[in-house]
């Protein structure tokens, strides 16, 4: 009889632990003690829960934001070599293989700028020769030369008529196919392209464009719409800077099951060109989004890409320590040179709003990931920078060019170091929060609401809510049901700036300054930093609170009264947890006595316990492996003593008196055990000592039911959740 054994002893407390009601967390998985979460004091009150109320969308919801995030993802998560991501990505962009057959996801949309980019750095500092020989033939697919291009074209309208000794009768569709995959070899006497030409100053612009299109054909309106936003995005950015020549090409390359490349733009060619490659995907995009962004400008967001594109040509030319040829883009430009060249191109066409669809993924991301571990995403701060009262496009153009080259690190150390741009990032995180943020055309881009933790306060005590450097640090505060709510600043690093309001609006305090006589209620937080540092700086909020119970403190009035929790809901949870643990793992065959939930309106709630307890059959394996199956019951008495908040969903009860003791009893090989635990942690809904926190979402049916979900390891509970039917006030 192997009392003793430890597998018997672990599966007892798992029992218990999972049968004592929704505890949140248990001693088979216990709650995450990463100190990412905002922590309260350990010489104070206890920790504040992980995030009691469900993010608008968090980061894992969102596919890759682009081609390039996927060839970072693969070198640091799963081992590839810089080679074979490089070479991965251009197989896509040459369409010889699928994104998702390469690397087993489909990004959000974006471009192949910077995986060129990088492949073109590689040839100028790479070490492999067979790797740079498929990067220089995959190249020449992609972005053929344009002198080898024009061996191919001719002028528009001249269809098959060139003159003697150059190209002659125009080739079929299929037979140019073959010629773009084959990067336009040299030699050929065949017409594939035709070219829209215009001055640019004193520069040419010109637009190639398969030669079956004709004005029938319905791509014939995106060729007249690529030269009208080459002219207007070359209008707008000479006035910043030196604009040249522009090559636009439209190219029949790409993944043809996931077109979710736009265009390539390897920057400054031959002849003082920049060249540009324009993927199907341009027109599949524009051809779906257009009537949602631009309603009134037919090809819109088809237009406001090439903006984009013109402005990576801008910032080829203007900023030269920066090109590809110097830098490694992804690792170091990236979380600039995609986020301004959506904020320009928005000056060019500032009704089209195509670069708000990363609002979401910024979002989701920006509330633990900083602004330089992104892409796109920045447009919004670039915005801001650019607004009246910021640095104005000139400022960030003069931003960009003080930036040192080929050091990510040192670029964060310039910009911590930029006059102002700490209250500059401030005042932008507020604007996402508030979706005050002004664009172009005056209207505001809304973010989806969503937040770095939620910071239950239901006990006096001091809170950290830890500031990473530009990461846009939002917290919500949520007060629970007691009365005389005082929270202030107690520590704060000298660069942290902070402010304050009630989620539901009004003006900001800063710094954080609440005063209240009533609880139940969140208050949305901002604590940002502008430095360079890389551990998170202290910010700590002290609360005082008067626990003074006064009918009508408490929070929502749905919840108050008595509950009765199930029997069919708790087996349902007992099982689904006890799934994981194999086909000898107890199962519960039945119940018995009652779990009451008391709740009051003054923020406090007993939750009781009436010789409540479930019996289990499975299986405890010996020390050979086989399993003792055995018989178990557990039962539960007594009262834990919580004060609760309910607001918006969200039910967070933290233990004031823990009074529920816990026995449990198995049988094994025809002996019965009884093991009295007490008021050992995992007995009942006050997991743990006084000050601990169970979070919960909740609906409510008043007079009726109660639903509540576990916040902490949902993972667990495989999408049960415990029912309360109503019992009385």
């Amino acid at each position: 009889m192997r009392i003793g054994h430890p597998a018997l002893g672990l599966t007892a407390l798992i029992a218990i632990s999972l049968a004592c009601g929704p505890a949140g967390s248990s001693l088979a998985s216990p709650a995450p003690t990463s100190t990412s979460l905002p922590q309260q004091s350990t010489d104070a009150a206890p920790p504040p829960t992980e995030a009691a109320a469900e993010s608008a969308q968090s980061s894992e919801d969102l596919p890759p934001a682009s081609l390039e995030e996927l060839l970072r993802a693969k070198i640091a998560d799963e081992g590839w070599s810089e080679e074979e991501a490089l070479l991965a990505g251009l197989r896509v962009l040459a369409g010889e293989t699928g994104v998702a057959e390469a690397f087993g996801a489909v990004p959000f949309d974006g471009e192949g700028t910077g995986t060129v980019y990088q492949a073109l750095y590689y040839l100028e500092t790479g070490a492999d020769p067979s790797a740079k020989a498929e990067m220089e033939r995959l190249l020449g697919i992609i972005i053929p030369p344009i002198d080898r291009l024009l061996e191919y074209a001719v002028p528009e309208g001249s269809h098959s008529f060139r003159a003697p000794g150059l190209a002659s009768a125009a080739a079929s569709a299929a037979e140019c196919a073959k010629i773009f995959e084959a990067g336009f070899p040299a030699g050929s006497n065949v017409v594939c392209l035709e070219y829209k030409e215009q001055d640019l100053g004193g520069y040419k612009g010109r637009v190639f464009y398969p030669n079956w299109w004709t004005p029938a054909s319905p791509e014939w309106s995106y060729m007249e719409s690529a030269h009208q936003a080459i002219a207007a995005s070359w209008a707008v950015y000479s006035t910043f800077g030196e604009m040249r020549a522009i090559d636009l090409v439209f190219t029949v390359l790409g993944d043809k099951d996931h077109p979710t490349t736009l265009a390539v733009t390897p920057g400054v060619g031959g002849a003082q060109s920049c060249q540009i490659a324009v993927f199907p995907a341009a027109i599949q995009i524009d051809l779906a989004k257009n009537p949602l962004y631009s309603p009134q400008l037919p090809r819109g967001v088809f237009m406001q890409i090439i903006a984009h594109e013109m402005f990576h040509c801008f910032q080829t030319i203007q900023f030269p320590q920066h090109a590809w040829d110097n830098v490694n883009w992804i690792e170091v430009n990236d979380w600039w040179g995609e986020s301004t060249a959506e904020y320009f191109s928005n000056l060019v066409y500032p009704t089209v709003n195509y670069e708000h669809r990363w609002a979401k993924p910024f979002s989701a991301e920006s509330t633990d990931t900083s602004i330089f571990d992104m892409s796109y995403h920045n447009f919004g701060f670039f915005q801001h920078l650019g607004n009246p009262g910021g640095i104005g496009p000139d400022g960030i153009l003069a931003l960009i060019d003080s930036l040192p080259p080929k050091s990510l690190p040192l670029q964060r150390e310039a910009m911590s170091k930029v006059p102002g741009l700490d209250d500059l990032w401030h005042s932008f995180v507020r604007a996402v929060v508030d979706d005050s943020l002004p664009d172009s055309d005056g209207s505001t881009i809304a973010f989806p609401d969503n937040s770095t933790d939620t910071v239950a306060v239901l006990s006096p005590g001091t809170y950290d809510l830890p500031s990473r450097d530009f990461v846009a640090n939002r917290y919500r505060l949520a007060l629970g049901g007691g009365l005389g709510f005082h929270i202030q600043v107690h520590e704060a690093d000298a660069r942290v700036l902070n402010g304050a309001r009630p989620e539901a609006g009004g003006p900001w305090s800063s710094p954080i300054a609440i005063d209240r006589d009533t609880g139940c209620v969140q208050y949305a937080a901002v604590v940002t930093s502008g430095g360079a540092q890389a551990p998170p700086r202290t910010f700590r909020l002290n609360a005082g609170i008067d626990q003074t119970a006064a009918a009508g403190a408490g929070c929502d009035a749905c919840v108050v009264g008595r509950w009765r929790m199930t029997h069919t809901s708790y087996m349902s949870m007992y099982n689904a947890v006890m799934s994981d643990a194999g086909e000898a793992a107890p199962f519960a065959t039945g119940t018995k006595g009652d779990l009451f939930l008391d709740i009051q309106d003054d923020g406090t709630l007993d939750a009781e316990a009436a010789a409540f307890g479930v019996t289990a059959i499975g299986g405890i394996p010996d020390s050979q492996g086989d399993p003792l199956y055995t018989e178990t019951t557990m039962s539960l008495d007594g009262t834990t003593v919580m004060d609760y908040m309910a607001l918006n969903g969200d039910l967070v009860m933290q233990v004031v008196d823990q009074g529920i003791a816990a026995k449990f009893t198995f049988s094994l090989m025809g002996e019965e055990f009884e093991v009295p635990l007490g008021d050992a942690a995992g007995a009942g809904f006050g997991t743990g000592s006084p000050g601990t926190l169970q979070p919960f979402n909740y609906v409510c049916v008043a007079n009726q039911n109660l639903t509540l979900a576990p916040l902490i390891h949902p993972e667990l509970y495989k999408g049960n959740v415990w029912d309360f039917v109503w019992v009385g006030p």
